[in-house]
């Protein structure tokens, strides 16, 4: 009974720190602390049921009283763990929609870079400093699309390797590949 008592009041005191609060609880440590205070209260419940006269060192709680609030711990526990995993679920979807659109931003980028490398190569019109801006640029969009596991820029690199090859690259550009 005094650790259960203990127990109820460390349970207080964490829950007056806001520790019922799922985003600021790790779950298993809530788990774990719930699951203590469930087996006490099963342990509890099993020796009344057994010894009925143990009651008179008690507070009067009844057996089903007592699973009863087992099962709410444990519940309470797991509902912890739900409202984490859907909140980290959604995050995932959010960043995956992000991740896409950053990927294809950078592709466009990529390509409007290329273009330009392209048409400078067909003609003036371009400087050799604007035309290694474009290449920095290109390495730098495709790289960044590639982090993000887009198939497309996968497939420019070796297009990189050769805008590299053939233009003098400048520090900024070199970086990137180190």
């Amino acid at each position: 009974w005094k650790l259960r008592d203990s127990l109820l009041t460390l349970d207080d005191d964490l829950t007056d720190q806001g520790f019922e609060h799922a985003d600021r609880v790790e779950p298993y440590l809530l788990f774990k602390l719930n699951r203590l205070q469930a087996t006490v209260h099963v342990a509890l419940a099993q020796m009344l049921t057994e010894n009925p006269e143990f009651e008179q060192f008690g507070d009067r709680s009844k057996p089903s009283d007592l699973y009863h609030d087992a099962q709410e711990l444990l519940s309470e526990s797991c509902q912890v763990f739900r409202r984490q995993i859907k909140q980290k679920q959604r995050q995932c979807q959010e960043l995956g929609r992000l991740t896409k659109k950053a990927a294809k931003s950078y592709m466009t980028f990529a390509r409007f870079c290329l273009r330009r490398m392209e048409s400078s190569a067909a003609g003036p019109g371009i400087s050799v400093e604007n035309l290694e801006g474009y290449v920095h640029q290109y390495v730098e969009s495709v790289l960044e699309a590639m982090v993000l596991n887009n198939r497309e820029a996968m497939a420019e690199f070796p297009r990189v390797l050769e805008a590299t090859a053939k233009c003098s690259i400048d520090s900024r550009t070199r970086e990137l590949f180190m």
